[in-house]
């Protein structure tokens, strides 16, 4: 039975008192799920603010419903600041989406960033091999499959981000992390990176919407530092990304790359023209 389900079985009615605390107690000792005050008020609210009929069914529910009202007012904003300065209508609504990228772009962007998440996590056991067990890595070597060999030889990214999620306590306790744990954004990077490479559904348009692309960079960017060591690498890439993005959002085309030859023809135009200029007493030394 679920506390909503026991509470609209009329024990409201039985058990009201002159407040809501006393009442509290009151439905937490005779609740015969044992669910501590906090739940029970939790439950309470949800039934008789989602349940308009039951609400008003009785005097009972009606004084509790108020009674929870006075608690859980919801905060009130000044509506009138802003107004004027900024205006939030709008002609017609955002795109939910963008795609800037065609989907090999998006695919390239992502692999560059995985790639480089694979050599820094690799980086950072390497260089933390003296606090590791070699009994740990050789249990979780032979529970992969397929097979990976003790020394990590063969590991993909998806093998060592398990690996450091797994094992975090070992890291933690000798502060090998840089200020940070990574715990959560290891746990993120696999769930909407790795998990969406590998079984993401592509639309028409692609994997990877630009916001999407934007939060694996950062997403990256945020586990290198934790982990420490050379981040140049990846703070580069994610500055390309945020540079490319904006120059699509303006519509602008990128410069075409000048042949070697044009620039050697170029230069020694503006040098002859230079010394005619000079000879004809245009330019003044």
């Amino acid at each position: 039975m679920k506390i909503s389900t026991w509470l609209k079985s009329g024990v409201i009615d039985e058990n009201i008192k002159d407040t809501l605390k006393t009442t509290l107690d009151t439905l937490c000792s005779a609740c015969p799920l044992k669910s501590n005050k906090k739940s029970l008020l939790k439950s309470l609210r949800d039934v008789l603010n989602k349940n308009q009929e039951f609400r008003k069914k009785t005097k009972a529910n009606i004084k509790v419903h108020s009674w929870l009202n006075s608690i859980f007012e919801p905060a009130k904003f000044n509506k009138k600041r802003y107004v004027g300065q900024y205006s939030d209508t709008r002609s017609e609504a955002p795109p939910v989406q963008e795609f800037f990228f065609s989907a090999n772009e998006q695919g390239a962007f992502v692999e560059t960033f995985y790639a480089l998440i694979e050599v820094k996590l690799y980086t950072f056991l390497y260089n933390n091999a003296d606090i590791i067990p070699f009994k740990t890595v050789e249990a979780f070597a032979k529970r992969q499959r397929p097979k990976i060999k003790p020394d990590f030889e063969n590991a993909d990214t998806l093998c060592l981000i398990n690996f450091v999620i797994e094992n975090i306590e070992i890291f933690t306790k000798k502060s090998a992390f840089n200020n940070e744990n990574p715990l959560e954004l290891l746990k993120e990077y696999k769930k909407n990176v790795r998990n969406k490479m590998a079984h993401g559904v592509a639309s028409e348009n692609g994997r990877w919407t630009d916001i999407e692309l934007q939060n694996v960079s950062l997403l990256s960017c945020k586990i290198v530092k934790s982990l420490g060591g050379n981040y140049e690498d990846i703070y580069m890439e994610r500055k390309k990304l945020k540079k490319e993005i904006a120059r699509r959002f303006m519509n602008e085309e990128v410069p075409p790359k000048r042949k070697f030859q044009e620039i050697a023809m170029s230069t020694e135009s503006e040098i002859a023209v230079t010394e005619v200029e000079v000879k004809a007493g245009v330019l003044v030394t």
